[in-house]
């Protein structure tokens, strides 16, 4: 991994949040970008390291399916994936959200960051809405009306930095080895 290569960020957003973050991946690294709707106009053959973002709906990130169904014609190529969400990053939920979306073998070598962003209810479409008035309900059920997490998950925020990207920026450029960024996360 180095400078050198070739790179591509794909991005799957709904609200904005990822696309703002890989934009600003794209920006530091000075690589190429699509939205996942563009990814087929793009011959992804032509890079050596694809960068993957994507929102999480409901414990899933975004379009992760489609990546793990690339995974084998990426072989050749270093695989790096950005999960945006609400979640605080010091979150066990977050943690438990990348086991179930990367439990498989198949993931092996592949470098995970997840960068917190907010929520838009304002770009929210109709039936995320009422999974959130649902995932509230649950909330209050289980922690309380007074709970902070009811709380911060009743409205709009956005805690997006572009500070948030630089271990995944300097893992890009190969400034930070995989055994680097495990003792930072500890």
């Amino acid at each position: 991994m180095g400078a050198s290569q070739n790179k591509l960020v794909i991005y799957k957003s709904k609200s904005g949040f990822t696309k703002r973050y890989a934009e600003w991946i794209a920006e530091l690294l000075r690589c190429d970008i699509v939205s996942y709707e563009e990814r087929l106009s793009v011959s992804l053959s032509d890079y050596d390291m694809i960068i993957y973002g994507g929102g999480i709906y409901a414990g899933t990130i975004n379009g992760i399916s489609w990546l793990e169904s690339m995974l084998p014609s990426f072989a050749d190529k270093s695989v790096v994936v950005f999960a945006t969400g609400a979640t605080p990053q010091d979150s066990p939920a977050v943690e438990q959200m990348l086991k179930q979306n990367f439990s498989s073998s198949r993931w092996d070598g592949v470098q995970v960051f997840y960068l917190q962003s907010g929520i838009s209810y304002e770009k929210m479409g109709f039936v995320n809405k009422i999974k959130m008035k649902i995932f509230q309900s649950i909330v209050k059920k289980n922690e309380g009306k007074n709970s902070e997490t009811l709380k911060r998950i009743q409205r709009s925020f956005d805690l997006s930095k572009k500070t948030d990207v630089k271990p995944l920026v300097a893992f890009c450029q190969g400034d930070l080895s995989r055994s680097s960024l495990r003792r930072l996360e500890s």
